[in-house]
């Protein structure tokens, strides 16, 4: 089975090579998003492949007490589609670093990462 830990730790690998390219600072993103988003909807029980799985997992977020996980996956849902979708806008190093932040807040608060 595949942990999607993985996705953070290879994108932080990446973002530690300090590259400035484009493609790469998209990858990051991408990767951390999947991370965080994949290990929130195990956390949530959610199992369902529906296109609507990435809103139903933020929304479940949501309703609880501490809604900083809800706040943290919305972020990083737009960065990550700005990243994928957003080919006119410049993808810079400390989006994905932010992503990176953001993914790791995630993960630590769900008890992925200690």
């Amino acid at each position: 089975m595949f942990d999607p830990v993985e996705f953070y730790q290879f994108a932080g690998q990446l973002y530690q090579q300090k590259s400035e390219r484009e493609v790469e600072n998209r990858i990051i993103i991408s990767r951390a998003y999947y991370s965080a988003f994949l290990c929130a909807r195990h956390f949530s029980k959610i199992s369902n492949s529906s296109g609507s799985i990435h809103k139903e997992v933020i929304d479940y977020f949501e309703k609880k007490p501490n809604k900083n996980i809800f706040n943290q996956l919305k972020q990083l849902k737009d960065l990550r589609q700005k990243a994928d979708y957003d080919l006119n806008s410049a993808i810079l190093s400390r989006q994905a670093g932010k992503s990176l932040k953001l993914a790791g807040h995630i993960l630590k608060k769900l008890n992925y990462l200690s």
